[in-house]
């Protein structure tokens, strides 16, 4: 769940910060391989989740093309800073 509010956020961010700019596109990395399989819709959400999926496939309306990636933790620097300087 926390790995979906972080995308939300973010995306949220992305809007609401006015960088919006025509044809803007997204690329989302997580090492959730669960929530990314339900962001692309192959596989079955659990409830606690629907409201963050609802909201972010809501946002990706947004952006010209938003790609959902799974990335290992181990290769996700920019996530490990994050994740490190919090």
């Amino acid at each position: 769940m926390a790995e979906a509010e972080a995308v939300r956020e973010g995306m949220e961010a992305i809007i609401h910060c006015e960088i919006m700019e025509d044809g803007i596109r997204l690329v989302v990395e997580s090492d959730s391989k669960g929530l990314v399989q339900c962001l692309n819709k192959e596989a079955i959400a659990d409830v606690s989740l629907e409201v963050y999926l609802h909201d972010i496939w809501r946002m990706m309306r947004f952006f010209q093309l938003v790609k959902v990636c799974f990335t290992p933790r181990q290769c996700n620097r920019a996530a490990h800073s994050v994740a490190v300087c919090c």
